[in-house]
């Protein structure tokens, strides 16, 4: 079965409470699933109803997973102001939004967070196949 990555990463970091994602086991198709939206690609509600072993949903990752990503970011940058504008954005009252604003002001960061942030998903989605005993011959997408 070929599973895409990226997708697979994609679909663990999207927290929308109207947004579910499913894993076909069948053909390692990452599905959407909508509770008001009507789209093509859209997950069909009968058939999940009808096939619920076929199909598994993806929980996205916690919050907690999602902060220490960016504390492990944080605590690998050499000491300097940009170290210590994230520590204390990570120690503030919404570290998730205040994080991404203080960002913006070293766009030096920038590339280094997104690869951190992205090799870190893809090892969440490796240990959630791991996880769910999901046999993957073939990976798409980024590793």
């Amino acid at each position: 079965m070929k599973i895409d990555m990226a997708e697979l990463g994609m679909a663990l970091t999207v927290h929308h409470p109207e947004v579910d994602f499913y894993l076909d086991k069948e053909t390692g198709e990452i599905i959407l699933e909508t509770q008001d939206v009507d789209l093509d690609e859209e997950l069909d509600k009968e058939e999940l109803s009808q096939h619920p072993d076929r199909y598994l949903h993806i929980e996205p990752i916690d919050s907690r997973t999602g902060y220490r990503i960016m504390e492990d970011f944080v605590f690998n940058l050499p000491d300097g102001p940009a170290k210590e504008l994230l520590e204390r954005a990570l120690s503030w009252k919404k570290p998730f939004s205040n994080f991404k604003s203080a960002l913006h002001e070293f766009p030096e960061l920038r590339k280094d967070w997104d690869e951190h942030y992205e090799k870190r998903v893809q090892k969440n989605a490796r240990e959630w196949l791991i996880f769910h005993e999901i046999e993957v011959e073939n990976v798409t997408g980024k590793e």
